[in-house]
């Protein structure tokens, strides 16, 4: 039979196999992030015709409804619980762009169709997601009973009169300036600042999650470690701590993750709660008259 000393050293190994794997795939990501901001800093400046260029433009006009959008189809079921309620679920994101004009310093420059990447901040996206009406609930809620469920398309419009970042080829079409895809990748259309976004992101991982992390790896394991280890009081809180502290860190790499997924690919998901019960009195028990 292992004795309590073997145990606490292999489970010490296992927890820091994993905290490791948690902080090896948290900076390879940030990396690639980190990469992408190279390039985008390396292409802001001066519109230049031939060259890839990152820029700030305002949205002049556009075909059809909007310049670009973020969409995501979703399916919604039904909640469990006392209140009614949707749960949606995303199925695909997807970026649209439509040809238009933007303006650049006062220059106008014709933006192309074609394959693009949509990035929209998060509180668009879930003001996009949020149940518009209790009418609209309604009309939803037996649909998401069923088993099918209900579908739905949550969409950010991008359009006249905001100001965007843009990351393509920029050309010279008989002496008038537009924009085309890069050579590699498709082409950026940013409701924030590219390059702040990314920045922040990697300045997260590198300075304060996998840090994070590690100190409480080792201020688990020093604690563990303290003599007598595994039999003082003291070593064998360290092995509690050092337990808890692996439950957490594998749904903390997760929920990393998913914050540093680009935001063309953001999950939205979301919930529609009946919007009746926040409109109904409280019923009150009544008072009996005491004389």
């Amino acid at each position: 039979m292992l004795s309590n000393e073997i145990m606490g050293y292999v489970a010490l190994w296992i927890l820091w196999g994993n905290t490791l794997l948690v902080a090896l795939a948290a900076l390879k990501r940030a990396g690639v992030l980190a990469g992408r901001a190279r390039e985008l800093s390396r292409s802001a400046g001066e519109l230049v015709a031939g060259a890839e260029r990152l820029f700030r433009a305002k949205i002049i006009e556009h075909d059809g409804p909007h310049l670009a959008a973020f969409r995501v189809d979703q399916l919604g079921r039904h909640g469990t619980g006392a209140l009614r309620s949707i749960r949606w679920h995303d199925r695909k994101t997807h970026s649209e762009l439509s040809s238009g004009v933007v303006e650049v310093d006062g220059e106008r420059v014709s933006v192309a169709p074609g394959a693009c990447e949509v990035w929209v901040g998060a509180d668009e996206a879930e003001a996009a997601a949020a149940c518009p009406s209790r009418a609209a609930f309604e009309e939803a809620y037996p649909s998401a009973k069923k088993t099918r469920g209900v579908e739905r398309d949550v969409v950010v419009e991008l359009g006249a009169g905001r100001d965007v970042w843009l990351f393509g080829r920029v050309t010279d079409q008989g002496g008038n300036l537009a924009l085309t895809g890069p050579s590699s990748g498709t082409m950026l259309v940013a409701a924030m600042d590219p390059i702040v976004w990314l920045a922040r992101r990697v300045w997260f991982v590198r300075f304060v999650f996998v840090p994070a992390i590690l100190a409480g790896a080792a201020a688990c394991t020093a604690l563990a470690l303290t003599a007598p280890v595994f039999e003082s009081l003291t070593s064998k809180l360290g092995g509690l701590l050092g337990l808890v502290f692996f439950l957490v860190v594998l749904p903390a790499g997760t929920a990393l993750r998913d914050f540093l997924r680009e935001p063309s690919q953001r999950f939205v998901r979301g919930v529609w709660e009946d919007p009746a019960s926040a409109t109904q009195p409280m019923s009150s028990a009544p008072v009996s008259d005491v004389s």
